[in-house]
């Protein structure tokens, strides 16, 4: 009986600082999953597109696949067709907002995105490139200066800042597409934080910049170490469990602890 949807980011998670899945972790990856398929399904969670997912991941991580929460929780995808959760409105109001920031000169930022209700813009390109925390700081100014920050949040993830319709996150996004199971988070970066809080149980791989902006903001949260895991769902602070390994070592780490927790 299924009891869990894991909900797994791309950048920095799933896949490493090449934006590559290493052919030598597809069998370990795929094999794991194959092991949880009975307790858990199984979703890609990021801020990219439908076009970036096939592109970059294996199909045979894509085979066992679920379904795809797209452009952080404003559209899903069954892996085929997209479907968009943000009203005509405010996405007619984010379309405005990215055509006054493309007239803007944005030190840092490498490209616009394609995006159908949300704005990315990436600050890196594989290793290329720089950290998109100073141009998220920038963009948040900006945001705000427009008249615009009660309706859209800014965010990052590790390679692109993210503008996103506020009350909508990569959590929400799962939520909305019918999954009553409980929650698993597997991610590392700020545009996954709401995910990590209001998820059942939370991890996060051992790259995660998620502990800058837990002094930044004075996050109710703890990080502990993965190996403290003991199961259950009941905590008094919430708890993000990290893994000593990056990126994709460490989601591995990290669905290894998920089937020991069921053994």
């Amino acid at each position: 009986m299924k009891q869990f949807a894991v909900g797994i980011d791309l950048h920095g998670t799933l896949l490493n600082e090449r934006w590559e899945i290493e052919e030598c972790h597809v069998p370990v990856i795929t094999g794991l999953i194959d092991d949880l398929e009975q307790r858990c399904d199984f979703y890609i969670c990021t801020g990219n597109n439908l076009e970036f997912v096939d592109q970059y991941v294996n199909q045979q991580i894509r085979d066992r696949i679920k379904g795809y929460v797209l452009e952080t929780g404003s559209v899903y995808s069954d892996k085929e067709t997209q479907h968009v959760l943000v009203d005509e409105e405010r996405i007619r109001k984010i379309k405005e907002l990215e055509d006054k920031l493309r007239n803007t000169r944005l030190s840092d930022a490498l490209f616009f995105a394609e995006r159908l209700a949300t704005i990315s813009i990436f600050t890196k390109y594989r290793e290329k490139g720089r950290s998109p925390n100073n141009l998220w700081e920038r963009i948040s100014e900006f945001v705000d200066k427009n008249g615009s920050s009660n309706l859209f949040n800014v965010t990052h993830s590790d390679v692109a800042v993210d503008i996103v319709t506020r009350g909508i996150n990569k959590y929400t996004g799962l939520k909305r597409v019918g999954t009553s199971l409980q929650i698993i988070s597997v991610a590392d970066s700020f545009n996954d934080l709401e995910f990590l809080m209001h998820s059942a149980i939370s991890y996060i791989p051992g790259n995660s910049t998620i502990m800058d902006k837990q002094r930044m903001f004075e996050l109710p949260i703890e990080i502990q170490s993965i190996s403290s895991f003991k199961g259950g769902l009941v905590q008094k602070r919430k708890v993000f469990y990290k893994s000593p390994f990056p990126y994709t070592k460490g989601l591995i780490d990290i669905l290894e602890t998920i089937k020991k927790s069921f053994d």
